[in-house]
């Protein structure tokens, strides 16, 4: 009896011994569910003729998720050496603009303040132990003391300084230690640091807004607040688009790569590259149509019917629902008053519209022609909503655009 009494208890030990053992392996499995934060599509910044030596890179981003563990990436993907990266900080950014020097960390890379980053490559840092919360203001400065001329980067959501020679990665005061790198002659990049990403719940995901500059612009920061302001808590947005980013077409040669592989040839990678991606917001289309018009950067040979546009969005879609992801088709916004417009280039822009809204394939149908033209003129934005190049919105626009997306798509 007592022999069997022995067995019975150490068969209980036993069990509570595995059930303890697969808990905590739940556990594991949880604390490594990554989502995105804030995210860029990495591109060739060659084209911008730029180089950094003993000199400080400072990025603001805006997080769309919080969390108390994060990290984030380096990327030398178009580099043509190796990127040597001296030392990284991560911020909080107050209202004024200053350093949270309460809510600041250094990062490191394997326990070490400095990586070798290889040409064509990239890393993500160690975790980094600081609370965040939804849309918080997120510094992240990168002290780079050797000499780099070729710049891999991202565009979308983010304002990027340059210091004067040293390691400033945990200056306070952005505006007195460094210059926007906007006011250089460049767009509003982010160098080498191309995501943040956030340990959380599987509950929670991503919707992906993919697309090319308009997509860079601040609809889906908009899109973020408008979810917020909803409770709707579980998704963060972020960004895989490319400025000048085509459906059917790799970068024209003469731009060294700067807009990117075709949309078909990177849409698959950039849905699968984000853990918990549940939706996908595309709006693309509008520079398979106008870089081949007259004073277009594209060769006529490249020329695309409305039909081959169509069949890229389906690609599109059938890759989306083979990944499980919903996707949400966006119609293409005027462009009338654009260097390159012309009326039969506007034909086809009306005619893939129309698909779009019509065809039945998407998961729901987000109209931003709608949602931005001018009534009285509706080959054209509303005045209210250009930036004054006729193309892309300004931040009404984009606010406009956020606003007619139905949230019902993500409840």
């Amino acid at each position: 009896m007592k022999k069997k009494f022995k067995n019975t208890i150490f068969l209980l030990f036993a069990i509570l011994i595995i059930i303890s053992y697969l808990s905590s392996c739940d556990k594991r499995v949880e604390s490594n569910h990554w989502i995105g934060a804030w995210n860029a599509a990495s591109t060739d910044f060659t084209l911008f003729k730029v180089k950094y030596k003993n000199q400080t890179i400072r990025t603001i981003v805006t997080s769309t998720f919080r969390g108390s563990k994060e990290r984030i990436k380096i990327s030398n993907e178009f580099g043509i050496g190796a990127l040597e990266i001296g030392e990284v900080s991560f911020a909080v950014v107050n209202l004024d603009g200053s350093i949270n020097k309460d809510l600041s960390k250094e990062v490191t890379f394997n326990g070490n303040p400095n990586v070798t980053i290889g040409k064509g490559t990239f890393v993500w840092s160690d975790p980094i132990e600081l609370e965040i919360k939804n849309l918080d203001k997120i510094a992240v400065s990168i002290y780079i003391p050797k000499e780099v001329k070729n710049i891999t980067g991202g565009c979308g959501g983010a304002e990027a300084y340059f210091s004067q020679e040293g390691n400033f990665i945990n200056a306070i005061d952005t505006h007195k230690n460094f210059k926007s790198i906007s006011e250089n002659r460049i767009p509003k990049v982010s160098p080498f640091f191309t995501a943040i990403e956030v340990i959380t719940s599987k509950e929670n995901g991503s919707i992906i807004a993919f697309g090319d500059s308009i997509t860079t612009l601040v609809w889906p920061d908009y899109l973020a607040k408008e979810l917020n302001s909803s409770n709707i808590k579980n998704l963060s947005v972020i960004r895989e688009a490319i400025g000048g980013n085509r459906i059917l077409h790799n970068s024209e040669s003469a731009l060294h790569g700067l807009f990117g592989p075709s949309g078909v040839s990177r849409f698959e990678k950039a849905i699968t590259d984000h853990q918990g991606a549940k939706y996908v917001i595309v709006l693309e289309g509008v520079n398979d149509i106008m870089h081949t018009g007259p004073g277009g950067p594209a060769p006529k040979s490249e020329i695309v019917s409305k039909d081959q546009i169509i069949d890229g969005f389906e690609k599109y879609i059938e890759l989306a629902h083979k990944h499980n992801l919903k996707i949400y088709g966006a119609t293409i916004m005027p462009f009338k008053g654009y260097e390159v417009y012309s009326d039969e280039l506007d034909v086809k822009r009306r005619e893939v519209n129309e698909w779009i809204r019509s065809n039945g394939k998407f998961d729901g149908i987000v109209d931003f022609d709608k949602a931005t033209l001018d009534p009285n003129n509706p080959l054209r934005l509303l005045p209210e909503y250009d930036s004054g190049d006729h193309l892309h919105p300004n931040d009404a626009g984009g606010e406009a655009m956020a606003e007619v997306i139905d949230l019902k798509f993500f409840k």
